[in-house]
């Protein structure tokens, strides 16, 4: 980003005439800097804020998922039936929640 803003500084610095490249110039310059300060300090805190906190899974295994919510089925790709109905063989609460 800041190359950008340094292409366009210098863009503008050789490219226009005198007197309306100094204020264009400063317009520029200043536009850039408020950009990078305010980008800068907004992923600053996003990755602070992303990197100290823990993460909480509230479920630790699918039948804890199944269990609160109830109304919701299990759907798979095809072809990964018999990682399914094995489970589905032993436990008829999981049953009911796998769709065949």
């Amino acid at each position: 980003m800041m190359l950008v803003g340094g292409a366009t500084i210098l863009a503008s610095h050789y490219g226009l005439p005198y007197d309306v490249g100094v204020n264009g110039e400063m317009i520029l310059s200043t536009t850039v800097w408020y950009f990078f300060v305010l980008l800068n300090a907004y992923y600053g805190g996003a990755l602070t804020m992303f990197f100290t906190s823990t993460i909480t899974i509230p479920f630790e295994s699918v039948f804890d998922v199944l269990r609160a919510h109830p109304n919701w089925k299990m759907i798979y790709q095809s072809g990964e039936e018999a990682f399914f109905t094995l489970q589905a063989q032993h436990d008829p609460d999981y049953a009911r929640y796998v769709c065949f």
